[in-house]
């Protein structure tokens, strides 16, 4: 390039959306369409509710030009073993459900399982299954 001249890319900007907003507006309206009061969050919140569902992206690369592969991990928290693997596997159908509609105004394309439910006992005594999911997600270019 000659002295102030900037180079410029033959692709537009785009952005990729928010996984975990997605992830956790999917699960909190899936599940309330399954008649569950259960809520998700992107973290554990201070105070615990008896049953709650967490979604964190644990990794994940762009794909192409405008898609995420966002690597979203499900943990699913209740009283016991049984009604945490239970509410897993809710969230399991939710997510395999999810290929073709749109969340959060983000379209969703491919979803694929990494892992499945496993139970991963937490420092806290509550019951926690955890299972992984890669999301692919459309960007967009900036607002």
């Amino acid at each position: 390039l000659r002295p102030g001249c900037r180079p410029v890319s033959q692709y537009p900007l785009v952005l990729m959306p928010d996984a975990v907003l997605v992830g956790v507006t999917l699960l909190t309206d899936g599940l309330d369409g399954l008649g569950s009061s259960t809520v998700a969050y992107d973290a554990v919140p201070a105070e615990r509710p008896d049953e709650f569902v967490t979604v964190r992206r644990t990794g994940g690369p762009r794909y192409g030009k405008v898609h995420d592969r966002a690597q979203l991990t499900v943990e699913s928290w209740s009283s016991t073993i049984e009604a945490a693997m239970d509410l897993a596997q809710k969230c399991r159908a939710i997510f395999n459900a999810a290929t073709g509609s749109v969340v959060a105004s983000v379209p969703i394309g491919r979803v694929e399982e990494a892992s499945g439910p496993a139970d991963l006992p937490d420092i806290s005594d509550q019951p926690r299954v955890s299972q992984t999911f890669i999301v692919t997600l459309r960007g967009a270019p900036p607002a």
